[in-house]
């Protein structure tokens, strides 16, 4: 259902989605790391990754998020 999500529908994408997929089974977990002074990216992330799990954005709003 998430990979179904994927725009464009790029074969090579979905299968980097679907690799990143099979390594959060594996390990049971997905982590981020972030080096000294990249905290307002991560903060920048995470609020891009709440927004886009609303599931309510505009075409224009999710080429914002993904960017």
């Amino acid at each position: 259902r998430w990979l179904a999500k994927v725009t464009p529908h790029d074969p090579e994408l979905v299968a980097c989605y679907r690799k990143r997929l099979d390594t959060v089974a594996a390990n049971g977990v997905a982590l981020s790391l972030v080096g000294p002074g990249a905290r307002a990216d991560y903060d920048r992330m995470h609020d891009a990754l709440a927004e886009y799990a609303s599931g309510e954005l505009t075409p224009a709003r999710e080429r914002a998020v993904r960017s």
